[in-house]
């Protein structure tokens, strides 16, 4: 495309091109319209270009509910249609090969299926977490299905190579050896093996962690760094509806190989009989209608400063929020203090919300995906909306009337013309331990939805993940 004039022809030719990149089966690379003057809602510093990679999910049945990406830049989609946990590569740009995204094969995934999985986490020992909006937390141990497995062991004798001391330990305690980089010092001996029937039902999806009464985990995020943790939102229609947090431990460990070059754990959750410190799971936000509180939570994240992201909706009062809590702690005690509601209101404002379907984070942003409305809204982290992105600026001729003569003006107007029912968000580079100048790349699904028709002439676009990036500035855009 040329660059845009302020001429008819090429608005019209414009918008109508954008319409097309949505309704077609490819996505081509395009870049949103320069701001050249203040328009209601934009911004010109923020502007987001479609890339022009995606992931096509293969099905108009899949129904992506969310969306993780780990740190090696996989693609993790819980597809609540088809019930399964589908991993792809990040299908980052390439101006010279666009196309879609590539199936990664995942051992533990093959065969699995969670009809209406909602959320999807992996943490940081590559234990994949999911929820279906029922009372039970999944399980899914990556790495032990990817190896070969010589063995498990919930107990071992430790001798030193200096003192001779000898002691018997669990799992737990060869894991904090392992974690004091002290495992050298000492010859192991496992002294009791996890059981056969135990070891298969460990390498394949289980319930991890079950619920009581009508209560729902309606969406989970992994832990803080370092910790064995994983954070889900707990939903209770007759009310206590919570954030729990789930502390973990090892419960045997896994040998990959002859030696202890290569291991990984099984773990299951904490119980009170195991330390006071760690109940089962630790409620972090009570039931409430106020800042802080949640009700009727949709989605959840934890950034890499310790900061929960949240949205709601809250049935009592009948309006969404956005919300942050940051962690800290006090006389060894933690502490979860409400920090931010996004566009600095607690009563909706339909500019930034229809549905706030999920939510994440950058380093310098925050991104909540609002899928009534079509698009993603975007913050900076003190809670100040942006703009919108999966939207493009686009100008209209418009004649208006002052005193009883036209005027003929142009007019800056947003066109929700790039997503049909975005459902989740999430981001790969750009967070606050990388390099200030890799790719910030956000990746939306897009439950796609019906286009026109009904019945036997209804016609959908395939469940896909787009991909989009920020330039900072109008020099960085590629010629339109």
């Amino acid at each position: 495309m040329s660059r845009i004039h302020r001429s008819t022809g090429l608005r019209l030719a414009l918008a109508t091109g954008l319409l097309a990149l949505v309704a077609g089966c490819g996505i081509e690379t395009f870049s949103l319209p320069s701001l050249e003057q203040t328009g209601t809602g934009g911004l010109s510093d923020t502007t987001y270009l479609m890339l022009n990679s995606w992931i096509d999910l293969g099905s108009e049945d899949a129904n992506p509910s969310d969306v993780f990406i780990n740190d090696d830049g996989h693609v993790y989609v819980a597809e609540s249609g088809s019930g399964r946990i589908s991993v792809w590569n990040q299908a980052l740009r390439d101006l010279n090969e666009p196309g879609p995204g590539v199936p990664l094969g995942e051992p533990a995934l093959e065969g699995f299926e969670l009809p209406g999985v909602k959320g999807v986490t992996v943490g940081p020992e590559q234990l994949l977490f999911a929820c279906d909006g029922g009372n039970k937390l999944w399980a899914v141990n990556l790495l032990a299905a990817r190896e070969n497995v010589v063995g498990a062991y919930t107990h071992f004798r430790l001798t030193h190579r200096q003192t001779g001391e000898v002691s018997e330990v669990d799992a737990a305690g060869v894991a904090d050896l392992i974690q004091n980089n002290q495992f050298g010092r000492y010859e192991v001996v496992p002294t009791a093996a996890y059981g056969d029937s135990a070891l298969a039902a460990a390498l394949v999806p289980r319930v991890f962690w079950e619920g009581s009464g009508n209560t729902t985990i309606d969406a989970v995020s992994r832990g803080r760094a370092g910790q064995r943790e994983v954070f889900f939102v707990n939903n209770n229609p007759s009310g206590g509806n919570r954030i729990n947090r789930l502390r973990f431990r090892p419960e045997a460990l896994v040998l990959l190989a002859d030696d202890y070059s290569a291991f990984t754990y099984f773990y299951r959750p904490f119980v009170a009989a195991d330390s006071m410190d760690f109940p089962n799971p630790a409620i972090v936000i009570n039931q409430g209608t106020g800042q802080g509180t949640i009700e009727g939570g949709t989605s959840l994240d934890l950034d890499d400063q310790a900061r929960l992201y949240y949205t709601q909706l809250a049935p009592s009062i009948g309006y969404f929020r956005a919300q942050r809590l940051t962690w800290e702690e006090f006389a060894g005690e933690d502490y979860w203090s409400f920090d931010a509601s996004l566009g600095n209101t607690d009563i909706m404002n339909p500019e930034l919300f229809g549905t706030p379907s999920d939510i994440t984070w950058s380093r310098d942003r925050i991104f909540v995906c609002d899928t009534d409305n079509r698009r993603v809204q975007v913050f900076d982290h003190s809670g100040r909306f942006q703009r919108p992105c999966g939207a493009s600026r686009v100008y209209i001729d418009t004649t208006l009337v002052f005193n009883d003569v036209p005027v003929d003006t142009v007019l800056k107007s947003w066109n929700y013309d790039q997503l049909r029912a975005p459902v989740g968000v999430a981001v790969f580079g750009n967070r606050s331990d990388r390099d200030r100048n890799s790719e910030e790349t956000i990746f939306v699904s897009d439950d796609g939805g019906v286009v026109s028709g009904s019945g036997a002439n209804e016609v959908r676009v395939n469940d896909r993940i787009l991909l989009f990036t920020l330039s900072l500035s109008q020099d960085d855009l590629p010629p339109q």
